[in-house]
């Protein structure tokens, strides 16, 4: 009996520890897991919704607005309400926000331990200390988990009510249907209230209890048909529910329920990404208007083949779609051996696996249904992926690696204690991955260097430079991380009316560099764009619409080449852009700058022989450069020669 007091002590101690970790981790980033810049500003722009509207209510009351926030009317503001009152019971105390963000994270915190004990009752403490370690080390978790805006606790609310009340059923408690629809209305009822962004996703998790355990302990199908609808009809009529307390909010916002109608019409349509009526307003937000007219599998592609799975400072380059055929190679292998498997144990992978394949369908519901939401808010809805879906998914391979080879231990053929000059083997592999990771950061650093050395310098902003090349633009920044905030682009093209709109996320088209190379690179194609005559560009700042992070205006007109690229053309009369002939040289139409502008200027070879551009003739997109004297081709760049003004 001692023994067993002492046991539970110290597993709960143990608990306690790891609780306190992931709580400190997630609130603080104590263990620097995550970029400190992109863990302070992670979508601060929604939260600062949140914090205007607790300072605004200080002055204005807890209920003002009919308890809308400030400034934004898309949901009923529950968690601003709440944090209304926490507020003024602290008696406005101005470390407020750092008390919610402590709260937010415990919350969270609550439900992820509920979802890892159920893991380690059902499936093992390995299992769970598996799947511990993704959670504690996953980048857009540690990010979202304290946002006041998100609250993503509330996401993952009613799975797990549902998962305890289906728990104790199975522990031999009897559960009422009232209960769990008690538990459903109350649930959903508090994530629509705080935002109905992903709610398709919420609804499905909710139900992966029922899968679950329906399968697992092969309930009457009829029972197991009526009860999810039941509880699935309560979700959806709770969402309704909730839309019609914001309707008649709105409505005493409005002194109209027309206007209230219409507002929420329109914020659903846009949400949807549909094309309607009332765009005209959205024509001032280029993002709004991409969001609408995106086509489905543009959201699906970046979700699903450029959605990074970050953990921690590792595997930085995965992607959702990576961790899908991961998941798939252990299904099959399961498949291979699963006569070699318990029943009982079998029958557990099998209702593991049906709620993993649903889960699936979780997030992709709302990169669907909501697809305008997810085109904008594609750096933020990642963690659709974590709730529960990627949980899950290591969970299944925890509990197969627990219950094949460390339970089973199934003979795997190839015991690596019995190869011989296995220290050989493993330093050889070792080198073979070392080869391949400096041979992918090697190319992307000369990447860099070689535009630095044959690009033309648009623009020096002492660590924010940009360069351009052939019909492309090279933003390379020199910072430790990559920029968080959307970059502006604005072209402007002689004849043309307004700008073409080029903005974009730097991330999305960085080339990766090696880890001690501070300088970050992102190449966007400019197309087919001749007579540029202006471009605008530099880093939006979010916090402040007056003063961006920075920006650059370039009056191409004023842009004069330091050097000349040649042409890549070989053969009998011209050897990589030289005449063979009269060694002139053959150069590649330039939008960004005319190269006739070079005319009568001098050329400089890289050993200092100076040359004069006597005449320009135009041939096609090339510009044949005629020279007063002969080039030492060998003293030249390989592909490309100074200008001298």
């Amino acid at each position: 009996m001692k023994n067993i007091k002492k046991l539970v002590k110290k597993e709960s101690f143990i608990y306690l520890v790891l609780f306190i970790l992931l709580f400190y981790n997630f609130n603080y980033n104590l263990f620097g897991i995550v970029n400190e810049s992109n863990f302070m500003h992670w979508d601060q722009q929604s939260e600062s919704i949140v914090r205007n509207t607790v300072l605004i209510a200080r002055k204005n009351g807890i209920f003002c607005n009919y308890g809308l926030m400030t400034g934004y009317l898309s949901q009923i503001g529950l968690q601003s309400i709440l944090f209304r009152i926490i507020d003024k019971l602290t008696f406005n105390n101005n470390k407020i926000f750092s008390l919610l963000h402590a709260i937010t994270t415990i919350l969270f915190c609550i439900n992820i331990f509920y979802i890892l004990n159920w893991i380690k009752n059902e499936f093992s403490k390995f299992t769970a200390v598996i799947v511990y370690f993704t959670i504690f080390l996953s980048n857009w978790l540690i990010m979202a988990s304290r946002n006041l805006y998100w609250v993503i606790f509330t996401f993952l609310l009613p799975f797990v009510i549902m998962l305890y009340f289906l728990s104790m059923e199975d522990k031999g408690k009897k559960i009422k249907n009232s209960q769990l629809l008690l538990g459903v209305f109350i649930t959903i009822f508090i994530k629509c209230a705080c935002g109905f962004e992903a709610i398709s996703s919420v609804l499905i998790t909710m139900m992966l209890p029922f899968i679950y355990y329906g399968y697992k302990n092969s309930w009457n199908l009829s029972f197991w048909i009526k009860r999810t609808l039941i509880i699935g009809l309560c979700g959806f009529f709770t969402t309704l529910f909730t839309l019609v307390i914001q309707i008649v909010q709105l409505s005493l916002f409005f002194s109209s329920y027309d206007k209230a109608k219409n507002y929420l019409n329109f914020t659903f349509l846009k949400r949807i990404g549909e094309s309607y009526s009332e765009k005209i307003f959205l024509l001032d937000n280029n993002l709004y208007l991409e969001s609408l007219e995106s086509d489905l599998l543009t959201v699906v592609n970046m979700y699903v083949f450029q959605a990074k799975y970050y953990v921690g400072i590792f595997f930085e380059k995965i992607t959702i779609f990576n961790i899908l055929f991961l998941f798939l190679i252990f299904v099959i292998v399961y498949f291979i051996i699963y006569e070699k498997i318990e029943k009982n144990n079998s029958r557990k992978l099998i209702s593991l696996l049906l709620i993993v394949l649903i889960c699936f369908f979780a997030p992709i519901s709302w990169f669907i249904i909501g697809k305008g939401h997810s085109y904008i808010h594609g750096m933020i809805l990642y963690i659709l992926w974590y709730l529960p879906f990627t949980i899950l998914i290591f969970t299944f391979i925890g509990y197969f690696i627990y219950n094949t080879v460390l339970i089973n231990k199934i003979n795997l053929y190839l015991k690596f204690e019995k190869i011989k000059y296995k220290k050989y083997i493993v330093s050889t592999l070792l080198m073979i991955v070392m080869f391949i990771v400096y041979a992918n950061y090697s190319y992307s650093n000369k990447q860099i260097k070689k535009i630095v050395n044959i690009g033309t310098k648009l623009y020096d902003g002492k660590g924010n430079d940009i360069y351009y090349f052939q019909n492309k633009l090279y933003y390379i920044l020199n910072r430790k991380n990559v920029p968080e905030y959307r970059m502006f682009l604005h072209v402007y093209v002689e004849g043309a009316n307004g700008f073409k709109n080029l903005d974009f996320d730097f991330y999305k088209y960085i080339v990766k560099s090696s880890l001690y190379n501070r300088n970050k690179m992102a190449v966007i194609n400019l197309g087919d764009l001749r007579n540029i005559k202006k471009i605008d560009t530099g880093e939006y700042n979010p916090f402040d619409i007056i003063r961006n992070i920075w920006e650059a205006s370039i009056d191409i007109k004023n842009i004069r080449p330091m050097k000349i690229v040649f042409a890549n053309l070989f053969d009998k009369n011209i050897g990589g852009g030289i005449l063979r002939k009269d060694h002139s040289i053959v150069v590649i139409e330039n939008p960004i700058y005319n190269i006739e502008y070079l005319n009568n200027k001098k050329l400089k070879t890289y050993d200092g022989q100076e040359l004069n551009i006597r005449k320009i003739e135009k041939q096609g997109n090339y510009y044949y450069l005629y020279l007063d004297n002969d080039i030492n081709v060998s003293n030249c760049f390989p592909t490309q020669i100074e200008v001298i003004e």
